[in-house]
């Protein structure tokens, strides 16, 4: 669904425009950040006809009933005038990477770190190199290969891709992380958790729909670098914090300005990043281009709660409910997280300075 989104926003705005659409669509991600973790936790705590932790599964059905309905109403009708065939072969490639990359660092510490593990990880680059392979085959032949080796000749996509996988594994290893910490170590309900991140998404919600939105096309892409930088800094704070456990249990509010802090890095990071990746793609490639750009969001999430909650569980053992262990092993799972930051704002400054994302604001 996401990609589509993206495509849309390539094919019927300039690309001086996007940024403006895109604004409107953090800022509505960002509500729905704020209203997601809190509506988790409070259905958490419920505990609805005894379903404990499933109706936050089980909201999705009427929401996506609810879209469909939507979609088929609202969205501009209409079609590629390329009409390409369905690539099996490419989307059966794509699914075994995902497959050989994520799911032993999901279930690998449940099985003891078995050696099928690494080997299945280690088989990622040789399905990688296959399916380069095949796409270039399949774009000789018929030019509909799921994806377009052409895209990644744009330098900005290029590097664009690689900054959004590092910043999404730190971010999603942040996420949830901070998750367990904030229960395990301070005490909170579900819902408090939920509650907490709202600081957070307000920031990230602002960055986006309005920060970034008047700062790209005056400074270029190097307000990723910022975003990056400054989310590790409201990281740093909020460690600090963290280790006066008996404060932040009777002041929970105190959270508010180091997730505040947060999620303004987040935004100014996470906002910029999808036009400057997206600049120089030719709009014919709109929907192969949108969805790498989508499958690197959602790779990068999952390999960042995957691996950084590996080592925080390590750290930290699943069965020690020791508040003083909890925070040490955040602390040390926040030094890695600022090193990914700190690997995202460097190369960021690789994305070429000279994109077409300039419009009026640029001008005045």
């Amino acid at each position: 669904m996401l990609p589509q989104v993206m495509s849309l926003t390539q094919i019927m705005y300039a690309p001086h425009e996007r940024m403006a659409a895109l604004g409107l669509f953090g800022i509505l991600g960002g509500l729905a950040a704020v209203l997601g973790p809190v509506v988790g936790g409070a259905l958490i705590s419920a505990d609805l006809f005894g379903l404990s932790w499933r109706p936050i599964f089980l909201i999705n059905l009427p929401i996506g009933l609810l879209a469909i309905g939507l979609a088929l109403r609202v969205l501009p009708a209409g079609h590629s005038e390329r009409q390409p065939k369905l690539d099996i072969v490419g989307t059966f490639l794509v699914l075994l990477l995902l497959f050989s990359l994520i799911f032993p660092l999901i279930q690998g510490r449940s099985y003891g770190w078995p050696i099928w593990g690494f080997l299945l990880m280690g088989l990622s680059l040789p399905i990688a190199l296959i399916l380069a392979r095949q796409s270039r085959t399949r774009m000789r032949h018929d030019g509909s290969a799921l994806i377009v080796p052409d895209l990644f000749q744009a330098r900005a996509f290029t590097v664009g891709l690689a900054t959004t996988l590092m910043f999404q594994i730190a971010t999603g290893g942040l996420l949830f992380t901070l998750a367990l910490t904030l229960q395990r170590g301070v005490g909170f309900s579900p819902a408090e958790v939920g509650l907490a991140h709202v600081p957070y998404a307000f920031g990230a919600s602002f960055a986006i729909g309005m920060l970034s939105r008047k700062a790209l096309p005056r400074h270029g892409p190097v307000i990723i670098s910022w975003g990056a930088m400054l989310m590790g800094v409201g990281l740093l704070f909020l460690v600090l914090l963290l280790k006066q456990t008996d404060i932040m249990a009777s002041q929970p509010w105190l959270l508010a300005p180091p997730m505040l802090v947060m999620g303004l890095g987040m935004g100014l990071t996470g906002g910029p990043l999808p036009p400057c990746t997206l600049s120089e793609v030719d709009v014919g490639y709109a929907g192969s281009a949108s969805g790498l750009l989508k499958a690197t969001q959602q790779l990068g999430a999952a390999i960042g709660a995957a691996a950084i909650g590996t080592l925080f569980f390590l750290i930290q053992p699943e069965g020690d409910m020791a508040t003083v262990h909890v925070l040490h092993a955040f602390m040390l799972v926040a030094i890695s997280i600022c090193v990914l930051l700190a690997a995202t704002a460097l190369l960021a400054l690789f994305i070429p300075r000279n994109l077409n994302i300039r419009g009026k604001a640029a001008a005045a």
